[in-house]
């Protein structure tokens, strides 16, 4: 008895001990992805609240939310062991619920604005690493070459506040193209997009702007399809 009671204290369950954690950066390169009211570029980061999608091997991706200081997953997710061999993890912003990594939605590229505060919703970005538990368990989507990477291409566009551009009104702005805003999914398996919808002439517009110009320069921000 006193045996028994021993071992059964000694017992645990594996998983509880190997919870996972996340933390993630972007690249330093658009810098216009957050961009303050005089367009000098802020910090690259994160806002509180945005998700992203995390794939673990062949699972499902699980949706983690940034809470400020940390990354909080939609439902506790655990490491498969504690071994040293690495496990492939891909991850992706915005979050869409998805089961494949092969076929990963983009965000709309339609009704955009041309403001800073748009490029969030049609921005897509990537990141990729291979990890094992370690000592903390916390899976690292930083450094150079597995901090999240933007994967469209962006747009921006100066109308000079000058002659007589200085008190017009830009109504619309449009771009023309081969799939330039076409649906679009993003391939882990290729590391390419494809297109869902294929367009030899594709016409993205910004309608209703009613910008009234005054005087100075404006710079409109739009994120359409590398390529």
């Amino acid at each position: 008895m006193l045996a028994g009671c021993q071992q059964a204290e000694e017992i645990v369950n594996p998983s509880e001990e190997l919870t996972m954690a996340i933390e993630a950066s972007i690249e330093d390169q658009m810098e216009s992805r957050y961009v303050s009211s005089d367009n000098t570029p802020n910090n690259l980061s994160f806002a509180t609240n945005e998700s992203v999608g995390v794939f673990v091997n062949e699972r499902p991706a699980v949706k983690w939310t940034y809470k400020g200081n940390s990354w909080e997953p939609e439902t506790t997710v655990y490491w498969p062991d504690k071994s040293e061999k690495g496990h492939d993890f891909y991850a992706f912003y915005p979050y869409a619920a998805v089961t494949s990594k092969e076929n990963v939605p983009m965000p709309s590229l339609a009704n955009q604005k041309g403001t800073i505060e748009c490029l969030s919703a049609c921005d897509f970005l990537i990141a990729t690493t291979q990890e094992s538990y370690g000592t903390d368990g916390v899976v690292s989507f930083t450094g150079e070459k597995h901090c999240f990477k933007h994967v469209s291409a962006l747009i921006a566009i100066t109308i000079k506040g000058e002659s007589d551009l200085s008190t017009s009104t830009i109504n619309y702005i449009s771009f023309g193209g081969s799939n330039i805003a076409s649906g679009t999914t993003y391939s882990f398996e290729t590391n390419k997009t494809s297109i869902v919808e294929n367009k030899t002439s594709d016409l993205m517009k910004s309608d209703n702007l009613n910008y009234t110009m005054t005087g100075t320069d404006k710079v409109f921000y739009f994120i359409v399809n590398s390529g």
